[in-house]
């Protein structure tokens, strides 16, 4: 108790102490602050005063170097001026002049030459220019006599651009100790003048030592221009001192007091505070060792619990009275407490006993020693007298004693809600929960554990039984799900009152809602479906309603997002009630997409097989009437050529007669073969066999050729061109069939007497050719099928007009592969016919190379097996000026061909002995040179190409085309190669 006294008095005078230690100390510290506050405000004061005299002497300076005498040159009227500024300047000693070259000085004091003529200090800038010009503040300079000293202000003068003086002010350094001795306000301490390089220029406390002399240097002095610090100087006492530095000078001014007062009473102040502490000390200490007498000894009476012995008149302490009415008190609560607590005692032993609850509670820390309750024992025991053997199994597993609730607790554990199984030797299974706990001591340890099993067999066994109906349950409702969906089946409940519709998974999976059972409104149910409409299906239920029908039946379509559309087939088993009134509707539904959709092929394909066989009879009846106008056409030109060749052998030679037949031969014959080259055509068009060889080609040359060729064929109209020079990129021999199979049929639909015309001119990408014929318009309803195969207009009995019905149908086909287009329109009497061609630019060699009807004679082989096919060649190449050598067999032919050397060889492909094919490869691999052309009855593309490989240059259909192998036999030799390539293929 002393002890806790002699604490308490030290907390309580500590730090009263420590306090009064910091309020003084703090007190100092202020006391120093407003120290330097002072000294850094007199430093500031002395040093903005010492810059004022320095500009005012400066502005003096500027004056006297910028007046009209020095810069006129008047160096007498300047110094007349000079003198005058001097007696007005009582801190000047001297203004000298001295010239920047020569050194010439004017000084204000007469015989003071050389002190104005001293030399400039080393670190002095001389300006480059007159912006560069600043005045130039020395340091202390020596004067002429001992102890004499002055600072010099020098002023550059810029005159005429260029450096010609010095302008310098020397001011004695008595003057600046009169200036800072007449402003110093502090009359204990000290002002100290010093230049840059930290000479003091002045001082006001023993001058004569100092001045001329460097400062002690100083870190925090060197490195800021201004600032406070305490200073240690030999022979003198230590001061505090502010200093500051002179903007543009590089002076300063320090301000200092002495340290010894400040620090001796910052000493007296500690010194005060340790003794006033120590004696407070020392008299609490006394103070609670007299208190603690008087608390100790009641204290230690009770302490040996004698509360009731302790009277009140042996304290005077109110609290120790308090704590013996306390102990009183509390002895009396103990007593009544141990009773209760041997009643609680009773009562557990009561509760123990008979509680349903299996208890078992162990005081031993290893568990060797049980108390057990009898619902216990019942539990781990058979009903019979005698202890039973039994095993306590956790998931499957026997537990070692060990392991057991009250075991595991005993060691520190605690265990919660553990499943346990009881299995007893005479066969009962009990299902336990077991829950333990550890029994702790004062330090935490384990000192026993109780541990409780309750018994919920029964528990288990009703929760098995849920479970099993559970599990039955979803199994039949899976079942029921699979089903649905395995057979696309659902069902709805439509409580109608309630305006409510359940549907099952299996319907909303149909409605495409998931395969969650839904329930939704009827209005809801209603916006899914997309046939029949609402109220057509809303009419359908109320008349199925108003006349009491227990069932109804009607089909929906339904189609959701990106779900494919489904037809349903639904009936619905209505329920009434006593009223009449509808109350509920049940019903299935069943998915009928797959039948619907095998009932939607079945019709289409009915319908494509209708327009199957329309499309078939009319191709039957096309066929039909197609060979009829073949034959036709085909008896009228056979003909004309047997009756002239009749007529041939029957006249003389002689006459006009022989020519004129000549001329119906050639013309039919030629008719003939454009009959089979517009077939061939049409057939390698349909069989996208027909290959273009395309490059820029002339229009106007094109239909000139193709009107020149018409007034040979006897074309009975007239054809008026009007064709700018324009160019398409084209096949040349593909554009003039275009041309001439649309003039030939302009031809055939014209009376003689009017004009063809034909007209071509750019517009703009494209060439717009048009061909115009007047006569009969081609009627509205044959308009969009004018390109048809085998279409035709009208025709007369006698069938003047003549053709297949290809023409047109080949023209459509070849401006297409040539990415053109081609239109038919009527106006007035007129009917166009307009082809529009991509345009190109004009090939100046092809122009230039343009072939002629030059006559050149050739020398040709033919190799031909038919003799009138043969001879009839052999005479139209000999009536053209060729030399002609015939044979009839391949060998024959290749001897003919290598030993002949021919320009041109025209060969058989079907020869006996060699092939035409083998003539061509022997040929070539004998070194022949010239042109080969293989003849044949066939013009696939498979027969040109195969023609191509065995060494032909070219491949022709039979009959030949005299007028085209004309133009290529009369081109000279070296484009003949180019020309026959050129050649449409068959």
């Amino acid at each position: 108790m002393r002890s806790y006294l002699h604490v308490i008095t030290l907390v309580a005078v500590l730090p009263l102490a420590l306090l009064t230690s910091w309020l003084i100390g703090r007190q100092v510290s202020v006391a120093r602050e407003q120290l330097s506050m002072g000294l850094q405000q007199g430093a500031s004061s002395m040093a903005l005063m010492i810059d004022r005299e320095l500009s005012a002497s400066v502005e003096a300076l500027q004056a006297l170097a910028e007046s009209s005498q020095l810069q006129k040159g008047d160096i007498r009227g300047f110094e007349r001026r000079l003198r005058a500024f001097v007696s007005i300047r009582p801190a000047w000693s001297q203004v000298s002049l001295v010239e920047a070259q020569h050194g010439e000085v004017l000084s204000s004091v007469p015989g003071n030459r050389d002190t104005a003529n001293e030399p400039l200090p080393p670190d002095f800038p001389i300006p480059r220019s007159a912006a560069e010009v600043e005045p130039y503040f020395s340091g202390l300079v020596r004067g002429p006599r001992p102890g004499q000293w002055h600072t010099r202000i020098t002023m550059p003068v810029w005159r005429a651009n260029q450096l010609r003086y010095y302008l310098h002010v020397d001011i004695d350094e008595k003057y600046w100790q009169n200036l800072i001795v007449g402003a110093s306000p502090q009359r204990q301490g000290f002002v100290t003048l010093y230049d840059r390089s930290k000479t003091v220029i002045a001082r006001t406390i023993k001058p004569n030592v100092h001045i001329g002399q460097p400062l002690p240097s100083h870190p925090a002095r060197d490195s800021k221009p201004s600032g406070f610090h305490k200073i240690e100087v030999e022979g003198e006492d230590d001061s505090y001192v502010a200093w500051q530095e002179i903007a543009h000078s590089g002076w300063g001014v320090r301000m200092g007091v002495s340290a010894a007062a400040l620090d001796h009473n910052k000493l007296i102040a500690f010194v005060s505070i340790a003794g006033t502490g120590i004696v407070s000390l020392f008299a609490g200490l006394l103070l609670s060792r007299m208190v603690a007498t008087r608390i100790i000894k009641p204290l230690s009476i009770l302490s040996q619990g004698k509360a009731a012995s302790l009277r009140d008149e042996d304290t005077t302490v109110f609290e120790i009275s308090m704590l013996r009415n306390a102990m009183l008190a509390a002895e009396q609560q103990r007593d009544l407490a141990t009773q209760r607590l041997q009643a609680k005692a009773a009562e557990f032993e009561t509760l123990f006993l008979m509680s349903p609850i299996g208890l078992s509670i162990t005081l031993d820390p290893q568990a060797n020693e049980v108390l057990r309750n009898p619902a216990k024992m019942a539990l781990f025991n058979s009903p019979t007298q005698g202890p039973q053997r039994y095993e306590i199994v956790v998931n499957g597993r026997v537990l070692p004693p060990s392991e057991h609730p009250l075991k595991r607790a005993a060691r520190g554990e605690r265990i919660h809600n553990l499943d346990l199984e009881v299995r007893h030797h005479d066969g009962r299974v009990l299902k336990l929960i077991a829950y333990a706990l550890p029994l702790l001591d004062l330090r935490g340890k384990p000192r026993g554990a109780i541990a409780i099993f309750v018994d919920v067999t029964e528990r288990v066994q009703s929760q098995n039984k849920l479970l099993l109906a559970q599990a039955r349950l979803e199994d039949n409702q899976h079942f029921i799900t699979l089903a649905q969906k395995a057979g696309d089946v659902g069902f709805w409940d439509h409580r109608i009152e309630e305006n409510r519709l359940t549907l099952t998974s299996g319907l909303s999976l149909l409605f495409g809602m998931g395969q969650a059972e839904k329930e939704i409104t009827w209005e809801e149910w209603l916006a899914k479906i997309k046939h029949p409409d609402e109220a057509t299906l809303t009419s359908l239920l109320r008349e199925a309603w108003q006349d009491h029908q227990e069932q109804v039946n009607f089909q929906l379509q339904v189609q959701q997002g990106d779900m494919p559309e489904r037809w349903l087939a639904c009936r619905g088993v209505c329920v009434y009630n006593a009223q009449g009134a509808p109350i509920r509707m049940i019903g299935a539904v069943v998915d009928v997409t797959a039948q619907h959709q095998i009932e939607h092929e079945r019709s289409r394909l009915i319908e494509q097989e209708q327009i199957a066989r329309l499309e078939a009879e009319q191709a039957n009846r096309a066929k039909d009437e197609f060979l009829a106008i073949l034959g036709h056409e085909l008896r009228n030109p056979l003909g004309a050529i047997s009756a002239g060749i009749e007529v041939l052998n029957r006249i003389s030679p002689e006459g006009d007669q022989p020519a004129r037949m000549r001329q119906i031969i050639s013309r039919q014959t030629r008719h003939l073969a454009r009959l089979m080259d517009d077939l061939l055509d049409v057939a390698r068009v349909i069989a996208g066999k027909i290959q273009l060889s395309v490059h820029p080609v002339s229009v106007r040359a094109t239909v000139q050729r193709v009107v020149n060729t018409f007034k040979i064929t006897g074309l009975t109209q007239a054809v008026e061109i009007d064709v700018d020079d324009v160019w398409v990129q084209a096949d040349s021999v593909r554009l003039e069939q275009i041309i001439n199979n649309l003039i030939t049929n302009a031809g055939k639909y014209s009376p003689p007497d009017l004009v063809i015309q034909v007209i071509a001119k750019a517009h703009g990408p494209v060439v717009r050719l048009q061909v115009i014929n007047h006569g009969p318009l081609i009627p509205p309803t044959l308009l969009p099928h004018i390109f048809d195969l085998f279409v035709q207009g009208e025709r007369t009995i006698e069938r003047r007009q003549g053709g297949l019905g290809i023409g047109l149908t080949l023209v459509k086909s070849l401006v297409d592969l040539h990415h053109g287009k081609v239109e038919v329109s009527t106006s007035d009497d007129r009917n166009i016919f307009t082809v529009e061609l991509p345009a190109a630019q004009p090939d100046e060699r092809a122009a230039s190379e343009a072939p002629g009807l030059a006559t050149h004679r050739r020398r040709v082989v033919i190799v031909e097996d038919n003799d009138d096919a043969r001879e009839a060649v052999q005479l139209m190449l000999e009536v053209g000026g060729h030399e002609v050598i015939a044979h009839t067999d391949g060998d024959m032919g290749l001897h003919a061909i290598l030993e002949k050397q021919p320009d041109l060889a025209l060969v058989d492909i079907g020869l006996p002995g060699r092939s035409g094919y083998e003539v061509a490869r022997a040929a070539r691999e004998a070194g022949f040179v010239g042109w080969l052309i293989a003849l044949s009855g066939y013009g696939q593309q498979q027969d040109v190409q195969r023609a191509l490989d065995n060494g032909f240059d070219f491949h022709m259909v039979k009959p030949l085309d005299q007028q085209l192998l004309d133009d290529y036999l009369a081109r000279p030799a070296r484009e003949l190669r180019l020309s026959l390539n050129e050649l449409p293929a068959g």
